[in-house]
């Protein structure tokens, strides 16, 4: 949740997580990935009876819830911190410790950034991969260095509900433990598992006691938030061998995080270990059914081995299916993911069947709207094509045209041409021929006899010379 004022003063808070309920009123929430059966009777009878005693201060070190669930788990007492919810235990764990480098795997909860930025400790990322299935993978052990103090994972991971195998989170706990690095190992999805599961690690009594007793830097942190359904009560629990590190745990947080009610019907919960078993095997089946349903609908998604399941979709699942009153998880907002993905929680068939219902109607009708799209689509290039056709048609017309046009154009040019060089041509033949005439004219004139020349009067014979003379 993050709080942030606006320009009237009022108080804005922008929800970061699911379970809006509050401002999505009256929808199935698919959003929250918490048992759907809901809290057992003997947990919702234990906090009823608990109310009697809100007039009393709750116990500091929650001693009866401390040894019921000691042994349970297989572990001392002196291991195992309270908190009001995992989400607490995660602050005043990074405010104990007071980091400065840390590691944390994304996408994944998004407190574990927030509660390390309080403290202002510099943040590296390692992404897990969509290629991958968003599996750890071996190259995370490059990322422990000398220089970091802490590391934060979650295993069934949130929200793609991947597990890191087992061999390789053997190897983080030795380099951790090795290097002091502090290994925060979030595991509040665990109890969904299949009890088969290859990858189940640090679950088991002997398991769980062996590792804590052997890798002290290892904090596990875990909730009754999802399996036992009591988000509203604010439980969570944390196990470690560092008896030091909860020492001073408890001397940064408040003595009273815990109420009464929430420690009695944390004890109930763990008394009712036979309705966990059926939940997880009921869980387990409808998970596969939604898997197998998300298969005939052709909607990618990435397999999980927790109560949840992360979907890919190019539509906005989130509006659309609040159309439907269903509300889910919207990813965007976790970090190493974007828009498009989505988390669904597992629920009860009815709850499951309404949801796929709503989605095969959702990608019908996108589907309809796609063919639809894809029609207008072929008409307008048809459109297009003719058009273009008309124009290269008229674009050829206007080149005959202009060719036609050209081509008279030199017609003209060129009779114009002929015609000023044939009278070229005559002027000069003309001239040839006077020149030929003038010269044979005298040439004549040259040749002619004493007999041919014009003859004198006679009177002019008789003259005598020097009168002729005159005369001339």
């Amino acid at each position: 949740m993050r709080i942030n004022g606006d320009t009237k003063g009022v108080i804005k808070v922008e929800y970061l997580h699911g379970g809006d309920i509050y401002t999505n009123q009256g929808m199935t929430d698919f959003s929250v990935n918490v048992n759907p059966y809901g809290p057992s009777k003997a947990v919702m009878r234990a906090a009823k009876l608990a109310m009697a005693r809100i007039g009393e201060y709750p116990d500091p070190r929650c001693q009866g819830l401390r040894e019921y669930l000691a042994a349970e788990l297989g572990v001392e007492q002196n291991h195992l911190v309270f908190g009001n919810g995992a989400a607490e235990l995660i602050y005043d764990l990074v405010r104990t410790e007071k980091p400065k480098k840390a590691v944390i795997a994304v996408p994944s909860f998004a407190e574990y950034e927030r509660a390390l930025n309080s403290v202002d400790c510099w943040i590296q990322y390692y992404t897990c991969r969509e290629e991958n299935g968003f599996v750890m993978q071996e190259d995370f052990m490059d990322l422990l260095t000398e220089d970091v103090d802490m590391v934060f994972l979650c295993s069934p991971g949130n929200p793609a509900g991947t597990v890191i195998p087992k061999i390789l989170m053997r190897k983080i706990m030795i380099r951790c433990e090795f290097l002091r690095i502090r290994l925060v190992l979030d595991q509040c999805f665990f109890e969904f598992m299949a009890e088969d599961e290859d990858d189940l690690f640090l679950t088991f009594k002997n398991d769980l006691h062996e590792s804590t007793k052997k890798y002290p830097s290892l904090f596990l942190l875990r909730a009754f938030t999802k399996m036992y359904a009591m988000p509203g009560l604010r439980l969570g629990y944390g196990i470690c061998q560092d008896e030091r590190l909860l020492e001073r745990m408890e001397e940064c947080r408040q003595p009273w995080s815990v109420s009464i009610p929430a420690q009695e019907a944390g004890i109930a919960a763990i008394k009712d270990q036979k309705r966990v078993r059926n939940i997880r095997g009921f869980l387990l089946r409808e998970r596969r059914w939604l898997e197998k349903e998300l298969d005939k609908l052709r909607i990618p998604y990435f397999p999980s081995k927790a109560n949840y399941i992360l979907l890919k979709s190019e539509l906005d699942l989130y509006e659309l299916l609040k159309e439907y009153r269903i509300l889910i998880r919207d990813c965007s907002n976790f970090r190493g993911l974007r828009k498009g993905f989505y988390r669904i929680a597992v629920r009860q068939r009815g709850d499951n069947q309404k949801l796929i219902d709503a989605l095969q109607e959702i990608y019908e009708a996108a589907q309809a709207e796609q063919i639809l799209r894809e029609m207008e689509e072929e008409k307008r290039l048809q459109r297009e094509a003719q058009e273009a056709a008309e124009k290269a048609a008229r674009a050829a017309e206007e080149e005959i045209e202009a060719a036609e046009k050209a081509l008279k154009v030199s017609e003209e040019e060129a009779a114009a041409t002929s015609k000023e060089v044939g009278q070229d041509k005559a002027e000069e033949a003309l001239e040839e021929v006077g020149i030929e005439v003038s010269e044979e004219m005298a040439q004549d004139k040259n040749e002619e006899t004493p007999e041919e020349r014009t003859e004198v009067p006679k009177e002019q014979e008789a003259m005598p010379e020097k009168k002729q003379a005159e005369m001339i």
